[in-house]
C-alpha cells in the first residue's frame, strides 16, 4: 500500500513537474499517517496491560494515591465494596505488610465493543508481617490466586478498574 502511494507521488512530480509536489505530499501524508498511527498507537490491550503492571508497581511501592489512580470511582463488585472501601481497606493492609511483591502470570484479556474489558490472571502476593516473617498473603506456592478484573474505557481513553472477583477465602 505504501509501495502504490510512492508511485502515484513519483508519477504525479515525474509527469507534471515540481507544481505538483504539493499534491504528492498532501496524497503521501493521507496514506501514510493512517498506517502509522494504526502500528504505533497501542491497542486496549496493550493499555490494559500497562495499567495492570502500574497497578501493581504502585501497590509494591506503597503509593496509594498512584494505586487507586487506576480504580474507577463508579468501583463496585459482587461482594459489595466500593471504591471508599477499596481505599481504606488497602491502606490498613499497606500499614500491616512490609516488602510487598507481587507477581503474576497467564494474564488473558478480552476487549469489547462496549469499551468494557475483563483481564484474568494468575496472582501470588507475598509481603513480610509485623513479626518480619515472609509469607502468601494471596496464592500460594503451589496454586496462585485466580482474580478477574472487569475493566471500563473511561474519561479521554483511559482504562479503569471498575469491579474485581477475588477467590473465596480472600476477605476484605
Amino acid at each position: 500500500m505504501v509501495d502504490k502511494a510512492l508511485t502515484t507521488c513519483k508519477a504525479l512530480v515525474y509527469n507534471q513537474g515540481m507544481k505538483n509536489i504539493k499534491q504528492a505530499v498532501v496524497i503521501l501524508l493521507l496514506i501514510v499517517a493512517p498506517v502509522a498511527i494504526y502500528f504505533l498507537w497501542p491497542s486496549d490491550e496493550a493499555r490494559i496491560r500497562k495499567l495492570i503492571s502500574a497497578e501493581v508497581s504502585a501497590f509494591e511501592a506503597k503509593d496509594m494515591e498512584a494505586f487507586l489512580s487506576g480504580i474507577s470511582f463508579s468501583y463496585r463488585d459482587d461482594r459489595g465494596v466500593s471504591y471508599v472501601l477499596i481505599k481504606r481497606v488497602m491502606e490498613e493492609r499497606l500499614k500491616r505488610y512490609s516488602d510487598i511483591n507481587i507477581s503474576y502470570s497467564d494474564m488473558l484479556i478480552e476487549v469489547r465493543e462496549d469499551e468494557t474489558a475483563t483481564a484474568v490472571m494468575d496472582l501470588r502476593v507475598t509481603a513480610r508481617d509485623s513479626e518480619e516473617t515472609r509469607r502468601y498473603v494471596l496464592g500460594g506456592p503451589d496454586a496462585p490466586a485466580v482474580i478477574n478484573l472487569t475493566l471500563k474505557k473511561e474519561g479521554a481513553g483511559s482504562w479503569k478498574i471498575r469491579s474485581s472477583k477475588w477467590p473465596p477465602s480472600y476477605s476484605f
